[in-house]
């Protein structure tokens, strides 16, 4: 935290505390406080990211499974109440321009197929960028339906919507939710939205 050096410690002679003078009551909140702020952060929460995806998925190199790809999208879905129907199809492809996940040469691939047409494939080895890819369409076909049913006459319907897919992903997982702030961009100060204040637009609404 203090950008200092500290020799390490011998495993032979450990001191009854760790750091010596350092209280942990006082210390333990104050580096909670310092990892979830600054430049750090997102290497922070890059390294949370991998240990996420070696729980879910192993540390073993090689393209996750696909039976686990499916799993893991079904307990988040239950987590916001998505409908199967909302989530892509795994290991055989959907039409309709519903996503699917299938083995591909680099991993997994994520694509989005309309009448015959493949408009959009991902590949990745990385079995947790599939369930943030899947989670953002998903989070979108949600948000869209949940708006149509608390529309404000006047209001541009991108923010609610966008309030309400912000608030989903939040749930899922906060980086999810700083992706997709950051991929809209200046699309939420057009519409009237400050990230911040997602929440209490959908709490508001509802």
């Amino acid at each position: 935290m203090d950008g200092g050096y500290r020799d390490p410690l011998s495993h032979r002679e450990l001191p009854s505390q760790i750091p010596k003078g350092v209280s942990w009551v006082d210390a333990v909140p104050a580096a909670l406080a310092w990892a979830g702020a600054g430049a750090h952060r997102e290497v922070l929460v890059e390294a949370a990211g991998c240990y996420r995806g070696d729980v879910m998925f192993g540390p073993v190199p090689g393209r996750p499974n696909l039976d686990d790809v499916d799993r893991w999208l079904h307990v988040l879905a239950e987590g916001i109440e998505a409908s199967p129907s909302d989530l892509p199809t795994v290991g055989r492809p959907a039409d309709g321009a519903r996503p699917h996940v299938e083995y591909a040469e680099r991993g997994l691939a994520y694509v989005v197929v309309e009448r015959g047409v493949e408009l959009a494939r991902t590949e990745t080895l990385d079995g947790l960028e599939v369930l943030a890819l899947s989670f953002m369409d998903t989070t979108q076909v949600m948000a869209s339906r949940w708006e149509a049913q608390h529309r404000h006459p006047g209001e541009d319907v991108r923010r609610r919507l966008f309030a309400k897919q912000l608030v989903l992903l939040d749930a899922l997982h906060p980086a999810w939710r700083r992706r997709r702030i950051a991929e809209l961009g200046t699309v939420l100060s057009d519409v009237g939205l400050d990230p911040d204040s997602a929440a209490d637009v959908v709490a508001q609404a509802e």
